[in-house]
């Protein structure tokens, strides 16, 4: 049976570690430098049938080798975009050949970096509807059931590969499904993460209450005519700003009392991931020649709500 390693346990991954955990052997990976800690990884879990506590094995990137089975590794890369190569670059020395790598970051700058920059082991992206919250050290709520896809990213991962870690991933009892075109997954929650999140963290809001804030709304149909004008250039896709709208519209509704990452990471005080979703738009854009006024506007002012631009 695979074992599965959980890089970046937050709420995401501590959410796939502890449904994995049921039916798998799962591993929370430390980083190198950590040294002294109690080699359990506890915390509880609450969803709508109540809470639970797990209690899960901590290993150094180190002893990876250890615990590699027949069926060999596979790895649940779920960190903030912004440290994916990094967090990679701390365990490649590490990871037996051939381990499958699934990255759930936002956005798509950061994938790819990672296909870029660690070309020798088969790499896969998912893109996931799944909603978790930490709440704090302690406690992970799993806010609302989702889809989760998996599709090869990079020459060494395959369909028929993006099959059998999408039938590992659902014995967590979460849907999972495979997608042989996963880049265009990527791009439509690209696309849905650079309206909401930018305006949510600026705004201060949940997600249903944009479309009571006039900043919003004044520049929802320019923002999405010209976000589709990049996905249409980058893709050879024909989206149109209506389409793209009632895509946003959608999740608007379905997600109204949540609270965005871009948000929950500015009312924490953490640096954000506005880079990785609209500085990867307004690159493309550069790179095909297209004006993007209000994406640039959107990354300027959430970039200035970064801590360092406060110290």
């Amino acid at each position: 049976m695979t074992t599965v390693v959980i890089l970046g346990a937050g709420a995401l991954g501590s959410l796939w570690a502890a449904r994995l955990s049921r039916t798998h052997k799962v591993l929370i990976l430390d980083r190198p430098q950590a040294s002294g800690r109690d080699k359990r990884f506890s915390f509880t879990l609450q969803d709508s049938k109540g809470s639970l506590a797990y209690h899960l094995l901590r290993i150094a990137p180190s002893a990876l080798a250890n615990h590699s089975t027949d069926a060999g590794l596979l790895l649940l890369v779920c960190c903030k975009s912004y440290d994916l190569v990094k967090a990679l670059e701390g365990v490649q020395a590490w990871l037996p050949e051939g381990t499958a790598l699934v990255l759930f970051q936002n956005g798509l700058k950061s994938q790819h970096e990672a296909a870029r920059r660690f070309p020798h082991w088969p790499i896969y992206a998912a893109v996931t509807t799944e909603g978790a919250n930490r709440t704090s050290p302690a406690q992970v709520i799993h806010a609302g059931t989702g889809v989760t896809w998996i599709g090869a990213f990079n020459a060494l991962a395959s369909e028929t590969q993006a099959q059998q870690i999408a039938q590992t991933l659902s014995a967590s009892g979460l849907q999972v499904q495979a997608q042989s075109d996963i880049s265009s997954r990527l791009w439509q929650k690209l696309a849905i993460n650079a309206v909401i999140n930018p305006w949510t963290a600026l705004l201060g809001c949940r997600n249903g209450e944009l479309r009571q804030a006039s900043r919003f709304t004044d520049s929802y149909g320019a923002l999405c005519a010209e976000i589709a004008s990049i996905m249409n250039a980058a893709t050879a896709s024909h989206w149109t700003a209506a389409e793209l709208q009632h895509l946003v519209d959608g999740v608007i509704e379905r997600t109204a009392l949540n609270r965005s990452s871009m948000l929950q990471d500015v009312q924490a005080g953490r640096q954000t991931e506005i880079e990785q979703i609209t500085g990867f738009l307004v690159e493309q854009a550069e790179r095909l020649g297209i004006d993007c006024p209000r994406n640039r506007e959107l990354l300027q002012a959430v970039l200035k709500l970064s801590p360092e631009n406060h110290q």
